[in-house]
């Protein structure tokens, strides 16, 4: 730990234990760090997504060559462009949206996954970077090799003064290292953020004559009630079972299925995720009602 503070890096241990262990899950902390949408990214996380640039898991031997050398050479897949029509009802989360887009992905292509392998290029502009990044972590489920989110100006200098935030932050609990690299971070935010408001370098968007390996368009308006992403331990097709490939609407159920053990994680959710999980809690609590948690 204390090499690669020395060699500038961030760590989540202080070798100085200056500072406590951080106990957040690493890939949603980096998402934090990245404040620059035009950012190529590379991580040892198969879950190395971000909601601003683009951001690649790569193995370990790629990662430490970049460490070492500051280059990286893997090949850039096709991209796949993923735009939305209709309204998103009041009461459903943004994981609703998430779960559609992978089951109307499924049935307007006959059950191929047009996403694996390949970069899925968002398009829903209003996204801040925690809501964006519920979206692009969840990209690794379904086999893509990378994804971007593409912003609005407004909306991108709304991300980068949250991940500014989260970085003073860690430098209060003293967690920026002699090379500065956290405060380096949020120079680069300042930075960025005069661009975009400048117009000298507004967010990043596609070129006009991109092409793309397919085009996919979600209609929020067929997305009545909440979507669950179903195990399915039962299907007789062994090979379809512990998948990612079969959501359905919570009337399914019909109100009969019932849940012996509930695991609430913070991979795949993002802060606010965590907050509203808080609040539903407290509703418990305030009715008598006895939970039983564990921390692990």
């Amino acid at each position: 730990m204390k090499f690669m503070n020395d060699f500038g890096l961030i760590t989540a241990r202080d070798p100085n234990h200056t500072y406590k262990p951080m106990t957040d899950v690493i890939h949603k902390v980096l998402n934090d760090l990245t404040v620059d949408d035009w950012a190529i990214i590379i991580g040892g996380d198969s879950h190395t997504r971000m909601s601003k640039g683009v951001a690649f898991g790569a193995d370990s031997g790629t990662v430490a060559l970049a460490l070492a050398t500051g280059e990286a050479s893997m090949p850039i897949p096709e991209s796949v462009k993923v735009t939305f029509k209709g309204e998103m009802e009041s009461y459903m989360d943004f994981r609703d949206v998430v779960h559609a887009t992978q089951s109307q992905m499924l049935k307007n292509f006959g059950g191929d996954n047009v996403f694996q392998g390949r970069i899925i290029e968002v398009h829903l502009g209003t996204l801040t970077a925690d809501e964006a990044f519920t979206f692009t972590d969840w990209t690794a489920e379904m086999k893509a090799k990378a994804s971007i989110c593409i912003s609005e100006d407004e909306t991108l200098i709304e991300s980068l003064e949250i991940a500014k935030g989260r970085i003073l932050i860690m430098i209060e609990k003293g967690m920026d290292n002699q090379k500065q690299v956290l405060q380096g971070l949020i120079d680069i935010a300042n930075r960025r953020i005069t661009e975009i408001k400048s117009g000298e370098k507004p967010a990043l968007t596609p070129d006009a004559n991109a092409k793309y390996a397919a085009e996919v368009v979600i209609d929020l308006d067929l997305v009545e009630e909440p979507m669950i992403a179903d195990p399915d331990v039962n299907n007789d097709d062994v090979s379809k079972r512990y998948t990612h490939d079969t959501i359905r609407p919570l009337s399914f159920y019909g109100g009969t299925k019932k849940v012996d053990l509930g695991f609430i994680g913070s991979c795949m959710v993002h802060k606010g995720d965590m907050k509203i999980l808080a609040q539903m809690l407290k509703n418990v609590e305030a009715h008598k009602v006895r939970l039983s948690l564990r921390h692990r």
